[in-house]
């Protein structure tokens, strides 16, 4: 007699959880020393933004519905970046990753730009240390410019 296979349950993921995803992301896949949540010296104000070793900014954008991942295209620096004006436009991330719950992943993969990284939560391997799920990465992304903060910045 053949059993049948457990399905997985959709998790609905809220902003916090994701969030506290993000943040193990950036600190323990990427090694950012520095991680921050809202909050900028450049005056933008990212979901989670992490500072490497190389003082490069990675930053990570939480969408959790098709209203929310649309809206942040009519954001005045996403528009200037699409517009292939980020190399007069320094302030700016080195890397851009949006995190997604896994039904928004297919909407995300089409319409986001094609320098954007998009991460999701696998909800079938879990941290051993937290408990919480690892995330995947569908899609790379790509580095935008190699200017990095200024040491002063950097502290702020």
């Amino acid at each position: 007699m053949r059993r049948k296979a457990k399905a997985v349950p959709e998790i609905k993921y809220t902003a916090r959880t994701l969030r506290a995803l993000a943040y193990e992301y950036l600190r323990y896949e990427h090694g950012c020393y520095a991680v921050a949540f809202e909050r900028s010296p450049l005056g933008d104000k990212p979901d989670v933004v992490g500072l490497d070793k190389r003082r490069q900014r990675r930053e990570v954008e939480i969408k959790i519905s098709k209203a929310d991942f649309n809206r942040d295209a009519h954001k005045p620096h996403r528009i200037k970046l699409m517009d292939k004006l980020q190399r007069q436009y320094p302030r700016v991330h080195n890397y851009l990753y949006y995190l997604v719950p896994s039904k928004l992943v297919n909407h995300v993969l089409e319409n986001a730009p094609k320098h954007a990284g998009v991460l999701t939560p696998n909800a079938l391997k879990l941290n051993p240390f937290t408990g919480l799920p690892t995330l995947s990465l569908l899609r790379q992304a790509t580095r935008l410019h190699d200017q990095k903060l200024s040491v002063r910045d950097s502290i702020m």
